[in-house]
């Protein structure tokens, strides 16, 4: 499918003014850009992942081998798929529908030089999965808690086959929302919590 409409970057900084919104700095954990900063936009139902829940989601998944396609679903600043680049990852996907949070994923991808590694992708997270028509061997999901979106996601992950064969699919939710053991072919093999965030990991075996 074609990209997304993807937000001038200035557009982005407008809005961040006009709502009073202040960027606040995310720390690169590891790899080609440990210890650069992006910046996230405060106030715009962005809630960053933890430093530490972060580097423990990543030193979990390398224990799988190495990512070649990801896609970072719910992006916010884009933490989660820019920390998969920096440790790796061939190329990746950024999905976000709010202009605020878009805005600042565009300013840091132009930042860290990552065109055309990135693309970012202005719209719906479901809605992309729906038809995006591509595979990824890694997928991280970071929605706002409030949604209880957790059976969405599951379900048009499954049915869209947007997860390649053995490919591992990172959701965070809240400590109420419980998932489920499998869900189609996605079945759970981990689930960490770090502090009031669950994180279950699926991975996807192509059966039914």
């Amino acid at each position: 499918m074609e990209d997304g409409p993807v937000l001038d970057l200035r557009q982005g900084q407008d809005i961040l003014r006009a709502g009073q919104r202040v960027l606040m700095p995310v720390k690169i954990i590891a790899g080609e850009f440990r210890g650069r900063n992006i910046n996230c936009p405060e106030g715009w139902d962005v809630r960053p992942t933890s430093s530490m829940a972060r580097a423990a989601i990543f030193n979990i998944l390398q224990q799988g081998g190495a990512c070649r396609r990801a896609l970072d679903l719910y992006a916010g600043s884009g933490a989660l798929g820019i920390e998969a680049l920096s440790r790796g990852a061939e190329s990746v996907v950024l999905v976000e529908k709010d202009p605020g949070p878009a805005g600042a994923i565009k300013d840091n991808l132009a930042a860290l030089k990552l065109y055309p590694r990135a693309r970012l992708y202005a719209g719906d997270a479901l809605e992309f999965l729906r038809t995006c028509g591509e595979q990824f061997d890694l997928i991280l999901a970071d929605p706002p808690y409030p949604d209880h979106c957790l059976p969405d996601i599951l379900d048009a992950v499954e049915r869209s086959r947007t997860l390649a064969d053995y490919g591992t699919l990172v959701i965070q939710h809240s400590l109420k929302e419980k998932s489920p053991a499998s869900f189609g072919g996605l079945k759970r093999w981990k689930n960490k919590t770090y502090g009031k965030t669950q994180v279950s990991f699926y991975r996807y075996n192509g059966e039914e």
